[in-house]
């Protein structure tokens, strides 16, 4: 999943307030959150749209998505309706994801604290 804005701020509290929340701590990176809902392993990316959309990996490593972000038309889960990234960008992201330094994933000072 994608997160369009400028920080987590507003998602981190939101996120927080719901019942049985579990965030994955040691996936909790400027760039992305993790957490489990209803047995399920969830990961969000943060997209910023300054000059079209990007994620800064680790905060210090650019990634341009291609623009526009996602698909053109809403899907429904559970008659709920929901985006997607577009096919374009799924595959510039499984094609460059090497080059977003992967190896930090590893790196406990790329884990950014609870605020």
């Amino acid at each position: 999943m994608v997160y369009r804005g400028e920080t987590f701020r507003q998602l981190d509290s939101k996120l927080r307030d719901i019942p049985k929340f579990e965030e994955v701590p040691l996936k909790r990176f400027r760039h992305k959150r993790a957490f489990h809902l209803y047995g399920t392993l969830c990961e969000i990316t943060l997209v910023q749209e300054r000059d079209g959309p990007f994620t800064l990996f680790w905060g210090d490593v650019p990634f341009r998505w291609d623009d526009p972000l996602l698909h053109g038309a809403l899907i429904e889960v559970e008659r709920e309706p929901i985006s997607i990234v577009s096919a374009s960008n799924l595959r510039r992201y499984r094609d460059l994801h090497k080059d977003t330094q992967p190896y930090r994933w590893r790196d406990p000072q790329a884990l950014e604290r609870y605020e």
